[in-house]
């Protein structure tokens, strides 16, 4: 039996791969290097600065690429085996780009010091650290401002894309990527990212920030037809390049980054192609980002289990959120553009790879904490801190089930003095379309909102709009707003609770109805000026 045994392991070990790098090559300038790396499991030693003259390295197969006393490579392509990298210290890499797959744990920008351009000195070390096996981390240059360009256009891209990879980590160390792409360069149809990852995971970017700062928001036409007017306010949000785009299911992203300029700051899957955003969207992840001048700072087409915290003064909407479970938001935020909401909460279509049958999902089990920092702008004219949304139109009216919205908790607060956004709105903006009716009610149950605004506002504290399409149970409204009147449209479900409100007037309106609803009898019971439109 023993002998048995002691066969297998001989046998087993003869199909392993031969990690002993038994034999050491030292590369030398006076031959050609690619015919100086010609047998797998070798230590090649490269102590010279080596000029790979435009053309491809290939290492051989599970080696070590060991770099000693001046070694490096300028001027080509170093592609690895799973080659173990060693010696980056001392090396000055210069017109080195990275193909294939290594091996190490961590590695800086120091290997990196002569590159005159910066888009290709970033392709370089992203290339270098997302192309490692395993864990790996890469230290970038404290505060340095890296400047990158593309001319490419493309919807939903990006400079640098990764695909199927995991364990990574750059550690910013408050550098800044500066986007030179213009606005109008990039015009409407794209919104192309510095980084896309698809189906990545374990993926940490901390302190490593972004800026476009061509605020060209130039009048834009197609075929003779005006697409957007120029300026900030009629084009935030839906023009200009993006940071960090999210696709194909990733899990365990965890971002910080202050953002500057940009389209979309973090954003995960795709409104239009619902089929990139896979079959979970973004889960157990972290987004910590502070934005200015953004459309998005974050927006997310499903997701579970995120920690996010917004802060972002002027932007199209701080947070847009899309079929969001079992998750905790905070969110500060001023002035806002275009959007009727600082954040919003909605329902989003979603699959993986399927372009033609989505899945739907609304948004539940919610924390959201948010803080209005006292926006003086507004455009939309009836704007909210938060909102809910839901769809109904293409293609959303071809779904069969209906949606529940439930266990979410809303605690929303004003820090300053605001005219111009209220603090929350319930509603379903987009009302059943006639043409196309779902032919059934979304259910919205067991909601609490806590909301407070201490100042003098002439802007409506919260507005209610709901109807026959949807069946509400257990939503509870706390507000304290002595100052602020109330829009209170189409209440006439049993659902609502108003006792704990606390508000100047309250303007109410519903169908005629032959008894009296219970919602109307609440809001006399606590109410002094009670109107009825």
């Amino acid at each position: 039996m023993a002998f048995r045994y002691f066969v297998c392991i001989l046998f087993s070990l003869y199909f392993l791969p031969v990690f002993c790098w038994g034999r050491v090559v030292k590369i030398g300038n006076n031959t050609d290097v690619q015919e100086q790396f010609i047998e797998d499991s070798v230590v090649y030693i490269v102590s010279s600065n080596i000029d790979l003259k435009g053309k491809t390295l290939s290492i051989p197969e599970n080696s070590v690429l060991k770099f000693t006393g001046k070694g490096s490579f300028n001027n080509g392509i170093v592609k690895g085996e799973n080659t173990v990298v060693e010696g980056l210290v001392r090396v000055r890499f210069s017109n080195v780009q990275f193909t294939g797959s290594f091996n190490l744990s961590s590695f800086s920008y120091i290997a990196f010091g002569e590159y005159t351009d910066d888009t290709k000195l970033l392709q370089a070390m992203f290339d270098l650290l997302f192309l490692s096996r395993g864990k790996c981390t890469l230290w970038l240059e404290k505060k340095r401002i890296y400047n990158v360009d593309s001319d490419t256009k493309c919807y939903a891209h990006a400079i640098y894309e990764y695909n199927d990879v995991k364990q990574k980590k750059i550690n910013g160390n408050e550098a800044i990527i500066n986007d030179l792409r213009s606005r109008s360069k990039m015009g409407y149809k794209t919104y192309d990212g510095v980084f896309l990852f698809s189906n990545c995971h374990d993926i940490k970017i901390n302190n490593l920030n972004y800026q476009n700062l061509n605020e060209d928001y130039m009048e834009i036409c197609e075929g003779g037809i005006l697409r957007y007017k120029a300026g900030i306010e009629n084009q935030i949000g839906y023009v200009g390049s993006s940071f960090i785009l999210l696709q194909n299911d990733c899990s365990n992203i965890d971002i910080s980054s202050d953002i500057v300029g940009a389209r979309y700051g973090v954003k995960s899957g795709s409104y239009s192609m619902f089929w990139l955003c896979g079959s979970y969207g973004l889960k157990n992840s972290k987004l910590n980002i502070r934005a200015n001048r953004t459309g998005y700072p974050v927006a997310i087409e499903v997701g579970d289990s995120l920690d996010i915290f917004v802060h972002s003064v002027t932007h199209h909407r701080a947070a847009y959120l899309c079929g969001i479970t079992n998750s905790n938001i905070e969110i500060e935020a001023k002035d806002i553009y275009i959007a009727p909401f600082h954040c919003l909460l909605s329902d989003t279509h979603y699959s993986k790879g399927d372009s033609i049958n989505p899945l739907f999902k609304s948004c539940s089990n919610l924390n959201v904490k948010f803080t209005e920092l006292g926006s003086t702008i507004a455009t939309n004219g009836d704007c909210y801190c938060i909102g809910f949304q839901t769809y109904n139109n293409k293609p959303f009216f071809s779904r069969t089930k209906k949606l529940i919205w439930e266990n979410i908790n809303i605690n929303v607060k004003k820090a300053a003095q605001s005219d111009v956004v209220g603090l929350f709105c319930l509603s379903r903006n987009y009302p059943n379309n006639f043409q196309e009716p779902l032919g059934f009610n979304d259910e919205y149950r067991n909601i609490l909102v806590v909301a407070e605004d201490m100042f003098p506002t002439n802007q409506y504290c919260f507005r209610v709009r709901v109807n026959e399409y949807g069946v509400y149970d257990n939503i509870h409204f706390e507000v304290k707003a002595p100052h602020a009147a109330v829009i209170y449209d189409n209440c006439s479900d049993y659902s609502f609770d108003l006792t704990k409100v606390n508000v100047s007037q309250i303007y109410y309106s519903g169908k005629v109805r032959k008894k009296k609803s219970s919602n109307a009898k609440l809001i006399q019971s606590t109410l002094k000026n009670f109107v009825c439109l």
